[in-house]
C-alpha cells in the first residue's frame, strides 16, 4: 500500500473517512446519518504510513446523532482521548471512553479476529483524540524471536478493551502528533511515523504489564502455529463452507484438520465454522445491508428459514430482528 492522507478543516463528510476504511481494509455502514450533512465541524486528519499502520486524529464538534458500525480487521486500535465522551460497542459489551482527572486517558482494543465495532456520534459533542491502528501482520513482521511471538500470540488471545491513564511522556508524544501541522513535508511525515512507532512501543509495554498471562490449556495451547492455522481457515472461509472444503484447500485431509484444530484450540472445528459463517451474515445484515436471504447465502445456507432457525438459536432472534434491535438501541441512546 503507498502512503496516503488526508487533512481536512471545516466540515467533514461522511465520505471523506472512505480513504481511512480503505487503509485498514474496513468496512463501514452509516446508521441514521445524513450523507449530503457534515458529520464533524472542525479538524480532521489521518496518515497511512506503510502496510497495516496508520493513525487519524480528531479536533472537532460532532454535527449529527448518528452511529456507523465499522468490522475491524484483527490487531490493535488505540485511542488518546484529551476531550469529550467516546462511546462505542465491541464485541457485543459497550464502552465509554472520556479523559480522567484532566488527563488523557488511553484505551486499546484488542482484536484477535475481525469484529464489528459500532461508534455513537452524539450533536454537539466535542472531541479531541487521536487513534493509532495496527493490524496483526504489522506486528508479526517485527517479531524477532520465538518469545517475541510468543508475547504476541499471548497479547492477542483474546479480545477485549483495556484502558489507563498513559504517562507524562506518552501524552506528551500523543499531544504532539495530534498538533501536527495539517499539511506535511517530507521529513514531517517521517517525524510523524517516528512517534506513531513511539508511541505504540509504549502502549505494548503498558499492555504487557496490565494482562495477566492466562493459565487455562486452550490459551497455553495457542502458539504461533496455531494462529497461523486459524488465519488460514479464516481466509477460506470466504469461499467455502464445509470442513471438508476448507481442509482440502489447505492440502490436508478432513480427520487431520479435525484433529489439529481440537488439539490447539479445544473445540470443534465445525462449531467454529457455523460461529465464524453467522459473523459473517451480521455483518453482511448489519453493513453490507444485505437481505436475508443474500445473508444465508453468505453463511452457508441453502434454504433460508433453516438459516433463520440457526441464527435466532444463536442469538435469541430472527435476522430482521437483529437489524432492528440494533437500530432501535441506537435510536433509544440518542433519545437518552
Amino acid at each position: 500500500m503507498k502512503q496516503n492522507s488526508s487533512a481536512i478543516l471545516d466540515n467533514v463528510y461522511a465520505k471523506d473517512f472512505e480513504a481511512l476504511q480503505l487503509s485498514i481494509g474496513a468496512s463501514e455502514k452509516a446508521i441514521g446519518l445524513e450523507v449530503s450533512k457534515p458529520i464533524l465541524n472542525g479538524q480532521f486528519r489521518y496518515h497511512a504510513f506503510q502496510n497495516g499502520l496508520s493513525m487519524h486524529s480528531v479536533n472537532a464538534t460532532e454535527q449529527q446523532d448518528a452511529s456507523n458500525a465499522i468490522e475491524l480487521p484483527p490487531g490493535l486500535s488505540i485511542n488518546f482521548i484529551f476531550s469529550g465522551i467516546v462511546e462505542f460497542e465491541f464485541a457485543q459489551q459497550s464502552h465509554t471512553l472520556q479523559p480522567i482527572d484532566d488527563e488523557a486517558s488511553c484505551s486499546v482494543i484488542v482484536n484477535s479476529r475481525q469484529e464489528v465495532m459500532k461508534r455513537r456520534m452524539k450533536k454537539g459533542e466535542y472531541v479531541e483524540k487521536l487513534n493509532i491502528f495496527v493490524e496483526l501482520p504489522w506486528l508479526e513482521s517485527r517479531c524477532q524471536s520465538s518469545i517475541d511471538r510468543k508475547n504476541l500470540n499471548s497479547l492477542l488471545s483474546r479480545t477485549s478493551v483495556l484502558s489507563w491513564t498513559p504517562t507524562k511522556q506518552t501524552q506528551k508524544k500523543a499531544k504532539r502528533l495530534l498538533k501536527l501541522d495539517q499539511a506535511m513535508s517530507f521529513m514531517q511525515v517521517m517525524h510523524a511515523e517516528q512517534l506513531t512507532i513511539e508511541i505504540l512501543t509504549q502502549c505494548l509495554n503498558d499492555l504487557n504489564n496490565r494482562i495477566e498471562p492466562h493459565n487455562d490449556a486452550a490459551t497455553q495451547l495457542l502458539n504461533d502455529h496455531s494462529l497461523r492455522l486459524k488465519a488460514a481457515i479464516n481466509e477460506h472461509l470466504e469461499v467455502h463452507n464445509t470442513v471438508g472444503d476448507v481442509a482440502s484447500a489447505l492440502n490436508m485431509s478432513e480427520r487431520t484438520l479435525q484433529r489439529k484444530f481440537q488439539r490447539h484450540y479445544g473445540e470443534c472445528i465445525s462449531s467454529y465454522i457455523k460461529q465464524r459463517k453467522m459473523e459473517h451474515a451480521k455483518v453482511a445484515l448489519l453493513i453490507n445491508r444485505k437481505t436475508v436471504g443474500e445473508a444465508a447465502y453468505i453463511a452457508g445456507y441453502k434454504h433460508t428459514p433453516n438459516f433463520i432457525n440457526a441464527f435466532k438459536k444463536l442469538t435469541g432472534m430472527t435476522p430482521s430482528a437483529f437489524v432492528r434491535s440494533n437500530q432501535e438501541q441506537i435510536d433509544k441512546k440518542h433519545q437518552a
